[in-house]
């Protein structure tokens, strides 16, 4: 399918704002929320990466905030911040791999990983090369640890049930592969070089011994390196075509990145020691590597997902996307290329960090009887860290959170799918999986709103293609058994794009998802016992399972 069409029309109505449709009587207003996100998303800080200057900026701005509000600092050392090492891992980008002496470009034949804590070099010369099987929760047809030990495993990704390759395959790698000199994930294709150009490797400081280096490439880069397909070939055979080259991270450097927490403390001396907690991320992907045309790139990812979802590939959002060709003659009538390389994440996560603090005022104003616990995270992009950080460091003793609500992509309204969009449209999920009673309590206090909101579960089934379960914060309190819940507003066509900015966010939409949170959060505040976990609680060692 190719499609060549006039986008000025497109872009323009695309680019109208939103914000001036009626809101909702609350005490979260649009124009607060435009206000703040205008501040946390502006260009100047920068895309705002973990340790950044603008992050600071924007953590400090949080932090002041709070202190404004009133708020008691429940960070580190009595103020608002909690510090979170980071280690920053640069890879030398005049080094490359070569397949049977075919160079394998970084970003678009190769993909690096995980380089852990230390300076790592790898050189494969002379290392075997086996396949290890394809990953899944099955593990009964992969490598054996003798197998793999001092060897490059090859391994194809899970594939999820709608046939899309598993982004976190990662997760099903047995243990036992931790000798092997290095891993290798195999894509039936990768994904374009826009994706990764933003990418710094980050990581905590770990006492354990450091994870084998690990790359992703196509599925056509290793039928070349083997001679076959995967599908065809049986765990343990080696490769018929050599890899070669060297690829080496530099001296990993030290940041110190920052959560912001902050204690509205509770009315009931019974109560008060007890806390709703409720966090969103500060942190996104930062500067890319070159500039972009801002326009272009927008009018690309809307006719993209109009395709997924009217073309062929909307049966599997996975299929190779048919090529787009666009007229962009009569937007540049209108005005000339914005080259563009910030990627500002005002939807992700600005819109949930505004109206973190949005909410927080509102509660001020009331009189709670538990505590309500508020943490603005850093590094969810760069793996949950600064969530992590916090559960395993918590300010407040761990078993007093009740639970914990978590703001993610919440400012956009998705109007490319008439089943997903709409002024109420709101995913939520993760309550009933630890507690039953507080996704009853969820679905009560907004069937009581003036203007519920139409809240869609089916992301949150069990092995969902999507995994947004483990893809956010709220994860890393769930993990110790902690009631959660997540609200998003999805993911829309300027995910993890430059072109995620606060002109395109839909206010009012936003007020209405911001007013259920703090409803939620009051109600779960003033209840006479905390939300039960009726609920096996997960071991919090295990990885995430959707």
């Amino acid at each position: 399918m190719r499609r060549l069409l006039p986008l000025a029309g497109i872009l323009a109505a695309s680019c109208a704002h939103p914000s001036s449709r009626a809101t909702p009587a609350s005490p979260i207003t649009a124009a607060e929320l435009k206000h703040r996100v205008e501040i946390i998303a502006d260009d100047s800080m920068g895309g705002r990466l973990p340790g950044s200057r603008g992050n600071i900026e924007v953590t400090d701005y949080i932090a002041s905030e709070f202190k404004r509000l009133g708020l008691q600092p429940a960070g580190d050392s009595g103020g608002y911040l909690q510090y979170v090492p980071m280690i920053s891992s640069r890879l030398d980008t005049t080094e490359h791999l070569t397949v049977n002496g075919a160079a394998l470009p970084f970003w678009t034949g190769l993909v690096p990983q995980n380089p852990g804590n230390v300076a790592q070099t790898f050189d494969p010369a002379g290392v075997p090369v086996v396949y290890g099987g394809r990953l899944g929760p099955d593990r009964a047809a992969m490598i054996s640890a003798d197998s793999a030990a001092g060897k490059i495993v090859v391994f194809a990704v899970a594939l999820l049930s709608d046939g899309r390759p598993d982004v976190r395959s990662g997760r099903y790698v047995p243990a036992f592969t931790r000798p092997a000199a290095a891993l290798v994930f195999v894509y039936p294709e990768l994904p374009p070089v826009t994706i990764y150009t933003h990418l710094t490797r980050f990581s905590v400081p770990s006492p354990t011994h450091a994870a084998p280096l690990s790359f992703q490439i196509g599925a056509a880069t290793a039928q070349t390196l083997f001679g076959d397909p995967l599908e065809r070939l049986s765990v343990g055979a080696t490769a018929r075509g050599t890899l070669g080259g060297r690829v080496r991270y530099l001296t990993p450097d030290s940041i110190q990145a920052r959560n912001v927490v902050a204690i509205l403390p509770g009315s009931d001396p019974a109560r008060k020691g007890e806390y709703v907690a409720m966090g969103a991320h500060n942190d996104h992907l930062g500067i890319g590597a070159f500039g972009l045309d801002h326009d272009s790139v927008r009018a690309y990812n809307i006719l993209l997902a109009r395709q997924h979802l009217d073309g062929p590939a909307a049966g599997n959002p996975g299929a190779r996307s048919p090529a787009i060709v666009v007229n962009v003659d009569s937007l540049r009538r209108i005005r000339p290329p914005r080259r563009d390389s910030i990627f500002n994440g005002a939807d992700d996560d600005g819109a949930g960090t505004a109206s973190l603090l949005a909410i927080a005022h509102a509660l001020t104003k009331q009189h709670p009887a538990r505590s309500i616990l508020f943490v603005s995270h850093t590094g969810e992009e760069q793996g949950l860290l600064g969530s992590r950080w916090y559960a395993e460091h918590a300010t407040v003793p761990r078993d007093s959170i009740v639970t914990y609500l978590n703001m993610d992509l919440f400012g956009h309204e998705y109007t490319g799918d008439p089943a997903r969009s709409g002024p109420r449209y709101l995913q939520s999920g993760g309550a009933r999986r630890l507690s039953k009673e507080l996704g009853a309590l969820i679905d009560s206090v907004n069937a009581a709103l003036p203007e519920p909101m139409a809240i869609d579960y089916s992301w949150d089934a069990p092995g969902h293609p999507s995994q947004k379960y483990c893809r956010s914060d709220h994860a890393s309190y769930a993990r110790y058994g902690i009631p959660v819940a997540y609200f998003s507003t999805g993911y829309g066509v300027d995910y993890h794009q430059v072109t995620d900015e606060p002109q395109y966010l839909d206010y009012a939409h936003m007020a209405r998802a911001a007013t259920l949170v703090y409803a939620v959060a009051l109600r779960v505040a003033n209840l006479e016992h905390r939300p039960l976990v009726d609920q096996p609680k997960p071991d919090p060692t295990a990885p995430c399972r959707q």
